[in-house]
């Protein structure tokens, strides 16, 4: 009988082990699918914002080896903006104006400078088309624009990294114009052509797990963008994001390689996905 008890505590213990020595990998595995079962509860919601920890993620380079302090990137982002809401600023000549949203699409090439794998200065530009709508006296006033140019300038800093979780922060400026939009008044066409652009900041910081060529991350940003729509109704709009702080998360696939990818979904302030990919030269 002490013989029995004793072979089915030793069971128990060999057991307790055996589960102790779930594979790492198994685990990080784990977490990543549950992170990526929570994208959809984050309404698609600023300009392309990136895993912050980029600096640090590319370890290998296809022409300038990885002992040195510094190396080129060269990267290419499609951007698809769902819809950002807007109100009349204070100096804006027609402050009747309701619902306004914006919407588009950008297609971004990148040249990126990395320092120490610690900080990358960035260069963004490409051609995209935007839409733009409000309400005004119960009249609908859209707009759909020409192909326009859009530049920004970018800077990423690693604050901190402990093992394989990193803490960083991001800064960028920018804008888009060079098009007019056709213009609608409740979906009749209108004569006049509207001059349309749009300039914005932002900066944030996020947190980032490597999970061996998986980088999940999560972030908080503050945006402000000025919208400027002129010639419209004799007079212009000047309008300004109606909320600036939100979320983001995204994952990047390929850390520690030559390439990466790169899906981002950001939240509240501006409803956006982005698609990129980084090659580190």
């Amino acid at each position: 009988m002490a013989s029995f008890i004793n072979s089915s505590q030793d069971s128990g213990e060999r057991g307790k082990a055996a589960a102790d020595r779930i594979p790492e990998e198994f685990m990080k595995e784990a977490i990543l699918i549950r992170l990526l079962f929570l994208l959809p509860l984050f309404s698609l919601f600023a300009a392309p914002i990136g895993n912050p920890a980029a600096p640090a993620l590319l370890d290998e380079g296809l022409f300038i080896p990885d002992t040195s302090w510094t190396h080129v990137q060269v990267g290419y982002t499609q951007e698809f903006l769902i819809q950002k809401l807007f109100r009349p600023s204070r100096t804006s000549p027609l402050q009747g104006i309701r619902k306004a949203t914006l919407s588009g699409n950008v297609e971004i090439a990148q040249v990126i400078w990395n320092i120490r794998e610690r900080l990358n200065l960035q260069l963004e530009a490409g051609p995209g088309t935007f839409n733009w709508s409000w309400r005004e006296e119960r009249q609908t006033w859209k707009g759909k624009t020409g192909v326009g140019f859009f530049g920004a300038g970018n800077g990423t800093l690693i604050l901190l990294e402990v093992k394989d979780t990193t803490l960083a922060a991001e800064g960028q400026a920018g804008g888009w114009g060079g098009a007019k939009a056709k213009v609608t008044l409740d979906g009749a066409a209108q004569s006049n052509r509207a001059n349309t652009y749009f300039y914005y900041w932002q900066a944030g910081a996020s947190l980032t797990q490597k999970m061996g060529l998986f980088a999940p991350y999560l972030g908080c940003l503050v945006n402000q963008t000025i919208l400027r729509v002129k010639h419209v109704q004799g007079s212009s709009a000047r309008l300004r994001s109606l909320i600036i702080t939100g979320p983001f998360i995204g994952c990047t696939i390929g850390a520690g390689t030559v390439a990466s990818l790169n899906i981002e979904w950001r939240g509240w302030f501006e409803e956006g996905l982005s698609l990129s990919c980084q090659v580190r030269f």
